[in-house]
């Protein structure tokens, strides 16, 4: 089972979304973190999995009121502060997000959060994740290319990319998600 963090924001919070979300789990808890965002803790099972986005194309197309959603794994939002959740939702634009969208977001459009970010990837992995990671990027993802230019068997490497993930929930297996750590640490 895995932990999965929902926050939605609306501009005036309808009743009828709060009573949606407050009935898409068994286990759940539900909070109102301020007049504008509520946010739904729920655990999961990864083999059954729930279409988070057709519960946002839900909202849009029945209370045709556009909503921000951001959806991300309990070790992303862990590593997030919450009052940076809260301070920048409100200011993207109304639409889907998954955690890795969402710091993109935050990092394209808000670039004064690059500090914050820095801070709390280095605070939860060790530099020589980091340095791995942006040894990925350097390498365009061939991972053979990686592990020779940093002196490592290639299963080290896949088990620090694994590290990578679990730690932060940031899939640097993929494009986006690689991107955020050259995003943060090459610029």
């Amino acid at each position: 089972m895995e932990t999965l963090i929902l926050y939605v924001y609306q501009e005036t919070l309808d009743p009828e979304i709060e009573q949606l979300l407050q009935g898409l789990h068994n286990e759940q808890t539900f909070e109102i973190m301020n007049e504008n965002v509520v946010k739904l803790t729920a655990k999961i099972d990864p083999y059954e999995p729930l279409d988070y986005y057709e519960i946002y194309a839900l909202m849009l197309s029945d209370f045709e009121v556009p909503v921000t959603f951001i959806i991300m794994l309990d070790s992303l939002h862990n590593m997030l502060n919450v009052e940076l959740i809260l301070n920048y939702i409100q200011k993207l634009p109304k639409t889907y997000y998954d955690g890795e969208d969402v710091l993109l977001s935050l990092i394209k459009r808000f670039p004064e959060t690059m500090p914050l970010l820095q801070k709390a990837l280095n605070k939860h992995l060790e530099k020589s994740l980091i340095e791995t990671t942006l040894a990925i990027a350097d390498a365009n993802m061939n991972l053979s290319i990686a592990a020779k230019n940093l002196y490592m068997h290639r299963n080290t490497l896949h088990y620090r990319i694994e590290k990578v993930i679990d730690k932060t929930g940031i899939n640097i297996k993929t494009f986006k998600g690689l991107s955020i750590f050259s995003l943060l640490f090459r610029h």
